[in-house]
């Protein structure tokens, strides 16, 4: 188990101090951890997870720079480093006022 403080793994066996709150036990590797849960314990417990929302619709995605372009679902697009270094040819010309 870890200490939801801190981080640290500890055994319940060996935990410096135990808490409960909202029905779950908690253990503590040391007494200011439990402390500080305690003043706090909202602060160091996440909210549970809610399903993600169903969305009514035919599941199409429409690209938002280039509307003509409408998929089954959205694809992940390349990123701009990625089309910077592959998805354009190198120029050969300098730039202007190059000194090179």
């Amino acid at each position: 188990m870890k200490d939801p403080v801190c981080g640290m793994k500890v055994d319940p066996a060996k935990a410096a101090g135990t808490s409960e709150y909202q029905g779950q036990t908690y253990h503590f590797c040391s007494s200011s951890c439990q402390a500080k849960f305690d003043a706090t314990p909202g602060r160091f417990v996440s909210p549970p997870e809610s399903p993600a929302p169903v969305i009514a619709g035919t599941g199409e995605y429409t690209c938002p720079m280039h509307p003509e372009i409408v998929r089954d679902a959205r694809a992940r697009a390349p990123s701009a480093a990625w089309r910077w270094n592959h998805g354009r040819p190198r120029s050969t010309r300098r730039a202007p006022n190059s000194t090179t």
